[in-house]
Formats: structure tokens, C-alpha cells, sequence
């Protein structure tokens, strides 16, 4: 086996690596583990070292070996960059001929098949000039180690740096609950299972603007022991606000200015380094994550969890490289692949199986001596639309498609649907195991919003109805726990008091409750600016 040797030969490893690095610090905000960095920076070595001992089997000169080797890694991993510039000149200073191909050929197709030619053009021509060229490249070779090792160590400091600082504040956040572990026996505690469905309306919203009637579930469920507050509601109208505010049972835009971090990583964190996970496991909880069906980074894996369940069971490589990481991803969307293994692996319908088997994987959970604490977010009956009412997975242009309004609601509610005789199952799967020695709650982050669209824009909060923010607000609960708990879950109760009463019930954790306030300030803003409270229990 032949390596490239240092000083003057150790670019092709710089250029290897500075990809991965790249695409790390700047999308460290999604993704803060850099195992599957690691991972990726590994197998483009091992495919480095490949290329340059076949052509070291036909060109004797080492350093024309390095730059071709660094050419055909760099031409791979870049491909998506290539292809990305072309798609935004044709949308901007090209758009007359995006309209022209568009009305022609398939517009995607044309311009991969545009790109693959231009790049392969690249790298045929810079192979070739390497090859014919009489003129030595031994400086061209020391100056390309010096500069792209300037570039990869750079790239490295930053995201060593990126890892400390999340780390560290992640550790010094959520600090307000009591670390002393309890010496009492756990076995008296319940298992909690909570599932978030994403994007259910609540049952006044799904009677009075999609006139479906749910007369037959709520009974069903109230049968089952189930309480329903029927004017309950989340606290903002979007996930990234919902879930930290919820699993943190504190208002997330007070938390944020806590965090000594970007916006976008403190979503991260408040979504995973919970304070519920902190409180149950001081209780001597077992934390169960159920990933891969929500199709939102943060409760795709947790690593706070102490088990980490993926919903996605296609072997490895659909499983790991496909959807189950977000990095992956990225690296993916940037090679020359990209076309082929969409195409191949239809990356919404490895999507859409993490729901069924999520489900599937609650109804498997048994109870054991250690109480243990089980939660899942599942994107449904959320976009997109995978399911009809009867779990049939729909073709590909319902799923993929956008749709007008009318036509999104039936879509809409067919989904639903389905989600909710999904609960259903899992709600007489659970009762029937543990024989009321369990609390489940079922909740949804928010409900669903088609009146906050107009033509496809967010509105905002000056120029919204309240039966729209009554639409997006009002969410799904459905709560089981003991009976001397019932009395306190309350009508209106919103979904940041929900662990609150759950804790003071079970671990008389004398929490106090908050006051229930709904917060807006447009869909596509996280911190909120309006409190819009008053509107929800507004009547026409």
C-alpha cells in the first residue's frame, strides 16, 4: 500500500478533509456530534488511498498521482456545490431559460445532466493538463500542502471549538432542579409513555372548522380512563418553540435567553438536554428515545437518552447513511451521488415507515422493575401526507406535491385519521399491560394551520382572526393518570403545566403552575412578540 508523503504530498489528505469539516462548522446548528464527521472524513481516506495506488500502478510520479487523487475527491464531494450555483443562475439571471425548460424537459434532470457534464468536463481537463504538462509541480505541490492545511486546521479549531462550547453550555443549562439522588425504591413510580403527534388540532377544531365529527374517539378513549381537556392548547405555534417550552415546562423564549448559545442550537438543546430528563433520572428513571419518525433533528436521536430506539428498520445503509442523520445527509446532497441515491431510495418513503414502526416499537415496551420514561415525536399527521385513513402509503404526488387548501384538508384529515386510530391501538395496548400503574399522554406540539395562510405566506398577528389562532392553538391532549391526579388537569390547561401537574402529582414536586398564555409572532420567527391569549377564547 502506497501513502502520499509528507512535506509536499499531504495536500491530497488537507483537501480530503476540508469538505467535511466545512460542512460541519456551518451546519453545526443541525447536527452537534461529530461522530458521523468522523465517519465520513474516514471512508473519503480510505477511498483517497484507493485512487492513488491504482494510479500509481500506471504513473510513476507521485506528486501528479497526489493532484489527480485530490482532483477526483474534490470533483465527488463538491458536485453538489456545482449543481446548486447552476440551479440559482437559472432561477435568477437565467430565468427565461428555466421557463423554457421547464415547459420542455424535466428542468431537475437537465440541469444534473448539465452540472455532471460540466464538472466532468473539469476534472477530464485538469487530469489530462497533469498528465501532458513537462514542467515540475513541485512548488505547486508545497504551496497547495501549506494552503490547504492552513484551511483544514482552520476548519478544525473551529469545530473543535463549536463542540466545546455546546458542551459546555448545554452543561450549565437547566439548572433549577434538585441533583441529590433519592434513596427511597423506584418500584412504586409508573412508566410514563409521551408521545407527540405533530400537528393534530384539537377536537374543538376538528368539529367546528373541518366538521368532523369525534364524538366516537373521545368516547373511546374516555372509556379507556382517558381525560380530554377540550380547550387545551400549546403555548406557540410552531415546534421549535413547542417542544423545548413543553419538555422544559417553562416558556421557551424565557429559556432561550438563558443559553449561552445561537438560537438555533439552544431549539437543540432545550429539545434534548430536558429538564424532565434530568428530574426522572434523579428519580431513578430509565429514559427511552424512540427516533427516526419525526423527521426533526432534534428528537431524531437524543443523546441524553439513556436507550436511543431508531423508528427506521431498513438495514444500515438505508437506515444510517439515508435518513437516520442529518450530516449524512448534507454530505450526500453535496457529492455526485445525490441523483442517484434519491432516485434510487425514495427518501420520503423511508421517511414515512419510521411512523408505523414507531408505534409499533411503543406497543413493544414492557414494564420492568426500573420505572422508565418513554418518548416519541412523530411528524403526523403533520405534511407530508403519507398516509389515507387506512395506513396505505399514498402515491407520490400526494405525498410530495403541494397542494391548494381544500385538497390539503381532505389529505389533511385522512392522516389524521389514521394517527388517531394508531393511538387508539396503542392506548388499549399500554392500559391493558400495565392495569393503571401507568400515566400516558398523548399531545400534539400545536394544531394544524391552514386559516394562518394566505396564498402561502404566514400572516401576521395584526392581521390574524382569532378562529385562525383558535386553529393553530388549540392542540391535542388526551391524559391518563391515577384518579387522585384527574381533578387537576384543568379545561384550558395549556401544554407547559402539563408536566408540571404530572411532577407535583407523582413526585410532589411543588411546582407552581404558570399561567397559560399563548405567544405568536409568525410562523417564520422563533421568538415570539405577541401574547395572544385572549384571542383563543374569543367567539364570533
Amino acid at each position: 500500500m502506497i501513502f502520499p508523503k509528507f512535506p509536499q504530498h499531504w495536500f491530497p489528505y488537507f483537501i480530503t478533509v476540508y469538505p467535511f469539516l466545512f460542512l460541519y462548522t456551518h451546519n453545526s446548528h443541525e447536527y452537534i456530534l461529530i461522530t458521523p464527521v468522523i465517519i465520513c472524513i474516514i471512508i473519503a481516506l480510505i477511498a483517497l488511498i484507493f485512487i492513488y495506488n491504482i494510479l500509481h500502478l500506471i504513473i510513476k510520479n507521485s506528486i501528479k498521482n497526489s493532484l489527480i487523487s485530490s482532483l477526483c475527491i474534490f470533483t465527488f464531494f463538491s458536485f453538489g456545490h456545482i449543481e446548486s450555483s447552476l440551479h440559482m443562475l437559472l432561477n435568477t439571471k437565467l430565468n427565461f431559460l428555466s421557463v423554457f425548460f421547464l415547459e420542455k424537459f424535466d428542468l431537475n434532470l437537465f440541469r444534473y445532466r448539465f452540472s455532471f457534464g460540466f464538472a466532468f468536463l473539469l476534472l477530464l481537463t485538469g487530469i489530462i493538463s497533469l498528465l501532458i504538462t513537462k514542467r515540475s509541480l513541485q512548488k505547486l505541490s508545497q504551496f497547495l500542502t501549506i494552503s490547504t492545511g492552513l484551511l483544514a486546521g482552520y476548519t478544525l479549531i473551529v469545530s473543535l471549538s463549536l463542540i466545546f462550547s455546546y458542551a459546555l453550555a448545554t452543561f450549565q443549562s437547566t439548572k433549577n432542579l434538585p441533583t441529590k439522588k433519592e434513596s427511597q425504591t423506584t418500584s412504586q413510580y409508573p412508566d410514563i409513555f409521551y408521545v407527540v403527534v405533530d400537528e393534530f388540532a384539537g377536537f374543538s377544531t376538528l368539529n367546528a372548522y373541518f366538521k368532523f365529527d369525534t364524538q366516537e374517539i373521545e368516547n373511546e378513549f374516555k372509556k379507556l380512563g382517558f381525560i380530554i381537556p377540550y380547550k387545551s392548547f400549546s403555548n406557540y405555534p410552531t415546534t421549535a418553540n413547542s417542544l423545548p417550552s413543553t419538555l422544559n415546562f417553562e416558556y421557551s423564549h424565557t429559556l432561550y435567553k438563558q443559553q449561552n448559545m445561537s438560537l438555533t442550537q439552544a431549539t437543540k438543546s432545550l429539545a434534548q438536554n430536558t429538564r424532565i430528563l434530568k428530574f426522572l433520572k434523579n428519580k431513578g428513571y430509565k429514559t427511552i428515545h424512540i427516533g427516526g419518525a419525526s423527521g426533526y433533528y432534534p428528537t431524531e436521536y437524543n443523546p441524553y437518552a439513556d436507550i436511543n430506539i431508531s423508528a427506521r428498520n431498513h438495514g444500515f445503509f438505508q437506515n444510517y447513511l439515508l435518513v437516520h442523520n442529518r450530516y449524512i445527509n448534507l454530505v450526500i446532497d453535496t457529492s455526485i451521488i445525490s441523483p442517484v441515491i434519491k432516485k434510487w431510495a425514495t427518501l420520503q418513503h423511508y421517511k414515512s415507515s419510521g411512523i408505523p414502526l414507531a408505534f409499533e416499537i411503543l406497543k413493544k415496551i414492557s414494564k420492568k422493575k426500573q420505572p422508565q420514561f418513554i418518548y416519541c415525536h412523530i411528524l403526523s399527521p403533520h405534511t407530508p401526507y403519507f398516509f389515507d385513513e387506512d395506513g396505505n402509503l399514498n402515491p407520490p404526488n400526494i405525498i410530495n406535491e403541494a397542494h391548494e387548501i381544500n385538497s390539503a384538508k381532505k389529505y389533511y384529515l385522512k392522516q389524521l385519521r389514521f394517527v388517531a386510530s394508531k393511538l387508539l391501538g396503542l392506548a388499549h395496548s399500554i392500559t391493558d399491560k400495565y392495569k393503571g400503574n401507568v400515566v400516558i399522554i398523548f399531545q400534539s406540539d400545536h394544531g394544524s394551520g391552514f386559516q394562518l395562510y394566505e396564498d402561502g405566506t404566514p400572516t401576521s398577528a395584526a392581521s390574524t382572526s382569532p378562529p385562525a389562532f383558535q386553529e393553530r392553538f388549540f392542540n391535542l391532549n388526551l391524559i391518563y393518570l391515577k384518579k387522585e391526579c384527574e381533578h387537576l388537569i384543568y379545561d384550558h390547561i395549556s401544554n407547559v403545566n402539563i408536566l408540571r401537574v404530572l411532577l407535583n402529582c407523582y413526585f410532589n414536586a411543588k411546582l407552581p403552575l404558570l399561567e397559560d398564555k399563548a405567544y405568536f409572532s409568525g410562523l417564520e420567527h422563533i421568538i415570539p412578540t405577541f401574547d395572544i391569549t385572549p384571542q383563543l377564547f374569543e367567539t364570533p
